[in-house]
């Protein structure tokens, strides 16, 4: 990723990179949008914290993808 690119465009990205089955799994499928249930963390910071999809990357940023849990 160049600097100062954004999370969207980071999960753009991988979801070309990787195919139908990583769209499908980042993105709401009746809407395309970017699944507000998955958790995405900047350098252990929640991306929600920050300025959410728009959040500027840097070199060495480390990006978690963290799915929905559920439990009882």
């Amino acid at each position: 990723m160049e600097e100062g690119s954004t999370l969207a465009e980071l999960i753009k990205r991988v979801a070309s990179k990787y195919g139908g089955e990583a769209f499908n799994y980042l993105h709401v499928r009746a809407t395309g949008e970017i699944d507000p249930s998955i958790q995405f963390l900047i350098n252990g910071i929640s991306a929600r914290d920050l300025h959410g999809l728009r959040t500027e990357l840097r070199e060495g940023d480390v990006v978690a993808v963290i799915p929905p849990v559920g439990g009882g």
